[in-house]
């Protein structure tokens, strides 16, 4: 009997061995990164955001559970403090404790992308930066200009929220209000690293159910925020054409409970992977098990994931940007 080629770098658990016919081994896809020398600082960049289900709202931190504990090989922007710390759901190191931010001791999809990162490779040290926002809609980050198709939807997405206690000042509010928080949260990250490293490697999007529009508002504006974070990196020096992903992921779909006219927020979204862009991908989590309400198992949460969904959506997330770099034929 012949032996059999297998290459386990590149492999985490519960994944299948794909055939590697140039190398002529199973293997899987190895996430592309280059290294540096300082072990308390992370050589891979997430970046995270969107709205509730971003931020794991109504979906808790596990003690008993492995994948929920904190990794010296995973850290996180404290924007607090302004540094990077080993990433823990229970501190600010993954965004700030604030009700409609992310909360302590709720869940975080990139933190289970992380973790997917460093079963894959013993070298890799992921770093997130999350700013994302409960309830957000998509002209939060979309800077539409005057003229522009969008523009004065923008601008009425933006006022529904007057009087909305969501931000700690309600006053600064704007159209990209929460793209420029987080594009500056990015920068001041970034600039702790060695310039070797100062690469945003994907961006992580969740966002989609403050905006049940039908009429293509939600696409455009998607596709505007995909091109700010593309060009806007690439300005600083912060992007890496050969590396870069953003992928975003389905809603649970709970919308079209209340506005049946809405179903298609994630047929918009799915368009992603099959636009003209390598680097965007979409993945589903409309399948996954939403939680209790606060607790209360009579009534369910139509809207947010329970904690298992938020690690399962999280290895889906890793696997749609570990795809981006599939070339064995």
């Amino acid at each position: 009997m012949s032996n059999i080629n297998i290459d386990m770098s590149g492999v985490t658990g519960g994944d299948s061995l794909i055939w590697d016919n140039k190398n002529n081994v199973f293997t899987q896809v190895k996430v592309p990164f280059t290294d540096h020398p300082n072990k308390n600082l992370p050589n891979f960049i997430i970046g995270l955001t969107g709205q509730s289900n971003s931020q794991g709202f109504n979906s808790l931190y596990d003690p008993s559970n492995k994948d929920d504990q904190p990794d010296a090989r995973i850290f996180g922007w404290n924007p607090g403090l302004s540094q990077w710390q080993i990433a823990d759901l229970n501190t600010d190191s993954l965004g700030w404790n604030y009700p409609t931010f992310k909360p302590h001791g709720s869940q975080c999809l990139a933190f289970h992308f992380a973790k997917r990162l460093v079963e894959s490779n013993p070298n890799i040290r992921p770093g997130i930066i999350n700013l994302g926002l409960s309830g957000a809609t998509i002209a939060f980050w979309a800077k539409w200009n005057p003229g522009d198709k969008w523009y004065y939807q923008n601008q009425i997405n933006v006022a529904k929220y007057e009087g909305l206690d969501f931000f700690p000042d309600r006053h600064t509010r704007n159209t990209g209000y929460l793209y420029d928080a987080h594009f500056l949260n990015i920068d001041m990250a970034l600039q702790k690293l060695n310039p070797i490293n100062r690469f945003v490697n994907v961006i992580c999007w969740h966002q989609g159910e403050s905006d049940p529009t039908p009429n293509g508002y939600l696409y455009d504006s998607l596709n505007l925020v995909i091109s700010q974070y593309y060009n806007d990196l690439a300005n600083k020096g912060y992007l890496d054409k050969s590396r870069f992903g953003f992928i975003t992921g389905s809603t649970t779909g709970s919308f079209a409970l209340m506005t049946p006219d809405s179903s298609n927020v994630n047929t918009q979204l799915e368009i992603l992977n099959h636009d003209s862009k390598p680097y965007t991908k979409e993945v589903d989590g409309s399948d996954l098990e939403r939680n209790a309400y606060f607790g209360n198992s009579d009534i369910v949460d139509y809207w947010h994931y329970t904690a298992e969904s938020q690690r399962r959506i999280g290895r889906r997330y890793f696997n749609a940007y570990r795809s981006i770099f599939f070339t064995f034929y």
